[in-house]
């Protein structure tokens, strides 16, 4: 943002972090947020060094004179549109032949960004510990004659209860013949009996996110051709979670998923050949989670470290039915933890938990 640009340097093996800020203004404090100032954001953030921003220039002048490589965040650049200013000083600098290569720092972020480290770890876990009490109020809540909005007023109240001021994404309340798109986000509609409700929710807390779906019957009992959708979406979803470990490619996951959603489809007789299974499972079955919801991934096999989704589904446009299910799994050294098993998701612990309220 124009008020915050961080650097980190290398000198001789020792790494030096260094945070441009806005300096402290009390007219404006008055009127909006109070700012940090350089001598806060140390304190506070931890940072080793802060500067305000409008020695920023000066420093980055100096710092390609010295530099042998400089790293930048790199996105394509329109030729319609005109340089940012820091590309401006690092063009002038080139001209006038200072010695510096340049280079896109994305991949060392993204690399950073997909192993988490254990204070990460335990910020996700409690992002998903939050959304998981969301989802059981929900679950205890939910009666035919509400509306989508409702549910997701349950949702915002326990994200906030618990201390997730927003959610990491715009949630999915999707009932009835909404609950076959993907992204559905209106949550308008009234739910009539017997309809399922697609719940994909994730609060977001300091700043990282969790990402889990569950679908429920309305009326607190799933009816039989719901139960034979749910039941080849929880059999997807359990063998994928059950391949991963190490090693293991998201390609492979997502194959065995798959595998077992077409063939549950010929078995019930909505395809023919199982190549067609796109027609009613179009998306994939996993994606990081972390800062994003969908957080960047460079790695094609899994890591320790790494927090991930899997999330089957079958959507149904005729019948006005989808049924998806997902969880938040860490990738342990020796295979895997799911991080969101607090919700139930077996079909008789949904029907006998919503029934209790």
């Amino acid at each position: 943002s124009p008020g915050r640009k961080i650097y980190i340097r290398e000198e001789r093996k020792y790494v030096k972090e260094l945070i441009f800020v806005r300096p402290k203004n009390l007219q404006k404090q008055i009127w909006s947020s109070i700012r940090l100032g350089s001598e806060g954001v140390k304190v506070k953030l931890r940072i080793e060094e802060a500067l305000p921003n409008t020695e920023y220039e000066n420093y980055l002048r100096n710092l390609l004179f010295q530099a042998d490589t400089l790293f930048f965040e790199y996105s394509p650049i329109s030729l319609d549109k005109p340089l940012t200013r820091d590309l401006e000083i690092i063009n002038k600098a080139k001209e006038r032949l200072y010695n510096f290569e340049t280079a896109s720092v994305n991949n060392k972020i993204i690399n950073l960004r997909e192993i988490k480290s254990s204070s990460e770890i335990e910020l996700i876990k409690k992002a998903i510990e939050i959304t998981c009490e969301a989802h059981k109020n929900i679950m205890k809540s939910a009666k035919p004659g509400m509306y989508e909005y409702e549910l997701e007023a349950i949702m915002e109240y326990t994200f906030k209860k618990n201390g997730a001021r927003r959610s990491g994404f715009l949630p999915i309340i999707a009932s009835g013949p909404y609950s076959y798109i993907l992204h559905y986000n209106k949550n308008d509609r009234e739910i009539d009996p017997g309809e399922i409700v697609v719940i994909d929710i994730g609060a977001e807390y300091k700043m990282y996110t969790a990402d889990i779906s569950r679908t429920i019957p309305i009326s607190g009992k799933f009816s039989q051709r719901q139960k034979e959708i749910y039941n080849i979406v929880l059999k997807a979803h359990n063998e994928a979670i059950s391949l991963i470990k190490p090693g293991r490619t998201k390609d492979e996951i997502h194959k065995k998923a798959v595998d077992i959603i077409s063939e549950g489809l010929v078995n019930i007789g909505l395809i023919k050949d199982k190549k067609e299974y796109k027609k009613y499972y179009m998306h994939g079955t996993s994606h990081p989670i972390g800062l994003d919801v969908h957080a960047p991934s460079i790695s094609k096999t899994l890591k320790p470290g790494m927090i991930i989704t899997i999330e089957p589904g079958i959507y149904i446009r005729e019948e006005n039915l989808g049924i998806r299910i997902e969880d938040d799994i860490l990738i342990t050294e020796t295979g895997y933890e799911i991080l969101s098993n607090s919700v139930p998701v077996i079909i008789e612990e949904i029907e006998n938990f919503m029934q209790r309220y």
